[in-house]
């Protein structure tokens, strides 16, 4: 490790243009930004369904990655390189449901904030009426076999996440041996996020509202 400091350079800013810095600046990081004017909107420094969109592309970055290393002939799977993906697919639905639903924190029935069940019912039941009822079931589906075999979010973050997960959210684990397709795991994906991103860009940027 000679010549360049490049380990200095990560967090220092522009020398010259910031219009080509590669990188971003990252403002009031764990701070709450200052109180707007009287009349101004609140200032919301990250927009929550682009953050959503950018998960959403690295999942599709990481089971690129995960699909590389299955079993080829000749060649081992390396498992371990499944599990980024699933934690971040996981994690896009999670950000897209709690965008959904901003009122989540809120409602009965949540046991740990990174549940995603209680999501997925609220969900459904405030889309009902809107869109088609089967399509309505395929994603509700889908979401609690998600939740079923990562039930709090940490599954796949570590290497003993899911002994722990069923654990602590007091639930059976799916049986022993659980095969996950991810070709159709990208194809399904790619389908749910573009539903969702739809619906909250029908919805507006606070969400879906309690249907009275």
């Amino acid at each position: 490790m000679t010549g360049v400091n490049i380990f200095e350079q990560v967090f220092s800013g522009p020398e010259d243009n910031p219009e080509t810095f590669p990188g971003f600046l990252i403002v009031y990081h764990g701070q709450k930004p200052p109180q707007p004017a009287k009349g101004f909107p609140e200032t919301r420094l990250v927009d929550r369904r682009s953050l959503a969109t950018a998960y959403g592309e690295a999942t599709f970055a990481a089971i690129d990655l995960a699909l590389e290393n299955t079993a080829m002939p000749h060649r081992e799977a390396v498992p371990e390189a499944a599990y980024p993906a699933l934690f971040l697919a996981r994690h896009t639905l999670e950000l897209y449901l709690k965008g959904l639903i901003p009122d989540w924190g809120n409602l009965k029935g949540k046991q740990n904030a990174h549940q995603i069940d209680y999501l997925a019912g609220e969900l459904a039941k405030r889309i009902a009426g809107s869109y088609h009822t089967d399509q309505v079931e395929i994603l509700s589906r889908f979401l609690s076999r998600i939740h079923a075999i990562d039930p709090r979010s940490a599954a796949f973050r570590f290497p003993d996440g899911a002994e722990r997960d069923f654990s602590q959210a007091k639930m059976a684990p799916p049986e022993a041996e659980l095969w996950v397709n991810f070709r159709a795991l990208r194809d399904s994906l790619r389908q749910i996020f573009d539903a969702l991103d739809n619906i909250w860009a029908e919805a507006g940027p606070d969400g879906l509202k309690v249907k009275e």
